[in-house]
């Protein structure tokens, strides 16, 4: 019903953010603090603003409203970050404290039932609450300034800027593989810092495969790429009062301010909710579509598909949501002729642009392409060097045991 870390950055973002203290003071009363202390330093707040008096530490402690001033909690909000975007905060924040006003609410309820009084009036009130609703901002279209998307890595692989991208592929198709070369490609080309969180893999062994991409691609391995490899938190929060985002979502996002390119996979390893809901995909989804856009980065995230069917056509596992909330979507799948692995291209990889909502068909200029995702003497590669020679000794030979 409350969460601390939330209000005492919302506070900090006042004390050193003064253009961001409008705003706040706008949308949040006192009493969305559920923090006693962290209530009464905003009242004052509140106050030195009506007063016209300046927002600053000693004027906070000389006309503090609450009882005795503590200087470890005003300690604590001097050193909190500031937050880089405070609308999805305030919007949590307000989310707490209704639910809070619903739970008071329906506490009354149930100890009026019990004595038999009548609880009417109480139940259409517990109906009428709701979140604050956030203001309608509409543009005059002849002031909108008109600007085509952005795309990073055109060269290589179209990625939108300020937008989330889904790529998918079956298991054990090189998804790290592609997420590293990615990566590297972009810090070439932008010199902006990347932020790859790999939950599937050792960062010994992504440090292998980089060395092993700049080796046959001659790109460097830069201190711009940092890479993450832990088990990563579910993210979709399910309570009594319904499904959202968990409040970490926003400490994830606060963590990465600087990164201007962040990789995240897989997409189910961070979800926590039914696969194939939409509603509950969507829930998950929005936050980071508006993160990429409020941040103007490129956002992507990695998915599992389904095995190959029939007609060797891919299809991604889970709700459609995952895919609708991307501006672009790519499928990776390894390359086959007359559906037999190619084992002469064991290396590549086959991309097919499946979804292009702001033109990345304009740079890709057609919707498959090919890659050179990994050594050629890689593993998989040198495995199927040799296939013609045995072929004939063999009526067939399956390499679908083989693994990265």
């Amino acid at each position: 019903m409350h969460n601390i870390n939330i209000e005492r950055a919302i506070l900090s973002t006042i004390l050193y953010q003064s253009e961001a203290s409008d705003g706040i003071l706008e949308s949040l009363e006192d009493e969305a603090f559920y923090h006693p202390t962290y209530r009464d330093i905003y009242q004052t707040i509140q106050y030195l603003v009506l007063k016209n008096i300046p927002v600053d530490e000693e004027f906070i402690r000389k006309h503090y409203k609450g009882g005795a001033f503590s200087e470890d909690v005003f300690f604590d909000i001097l050193s909190t970050t500031p937050l880089p975007n405070t609308a999805p905060y305030i919007k949590e924040l307000l989310e707490l404290w209704n639910n809070r006003k619903i739970e008071k609410s329906a506490n009354e309820i149930l100890s009026k039932v019990q004595i038999g009084e009548d609880v009417t009036d109480l139940i259409i009130g517990i109906g009428k609450l709701s979140a604050p609703i956030r203001k309608i901002q509409p543009f005059h279209a002849d002031k909108i300034e008109a600007r085509e998307p952005e795309f990073v890595c055109k060269s290589w692989l179209p990625i939108p800027r300020g937008a989330l991208s889904v790529i998918s592929a079956p298991g054990g198709t090189g998804k790290s593989w592609f997420a590293l070369q990615l990566a590297m490609r972009y810090v070439s080309e932008e010199k902006k810092k990347v932020f790859l969180w790999l939950s599937e893999d050792r960062a010994s062994i992504c440090k292998d495969r980089l060395l092993k991409i700049s080796a046959f691609t001659g790109l460097d391995i830069t201190g711009l790429i940092h890479i993450e490899t832990s088990f990563p938190p579910l993210l979709l929060r399910k309570s009594k009062t319904g499904t959202d985002i968990d409040p970490y979502f926003y400490q994830i996002r606060k963590t990465l301010l600087t990164y201007d390119f962040v990789l995240f996979d897989p997409l189910l390893a961070f979800y926590g909710g039914n696969e194939n809901d939409n509603s509950e995909a969507r829930i998950f989804m929005q936050p980071f579509m508006n993160w990429a856009a409020e941040e103007n980065k490129s956002i992507v995230f990695l998915h599992h598909s389904r095995k190959n069917n029939q007609d060797g056509e891919n299809k991604v596992r889970g709700a459609g949501a995952f895919i609708d909330s991307a501006r672009c979507a790519y499928e990776m799948e390894r390359i086959y002729q007359k559906k037999e692995l190619d084992t002469r291209r064991l290396h590549e990889r086959e991309i097919r642009l499946t979804k292009d909502n702001w033109g990345a068909i304009v740079h890709l200029r057609q919707y498959k392409t090919y890659l050179h995702l990994m050594p050629e003497k890689s593993s998989l590669s040198f495995a199927g060097s040799n296939y013609e020679e045995r072929t004939q000794q063999e009526d067939k030979v399956d390499f679908s045991h083989l693994r990265l």
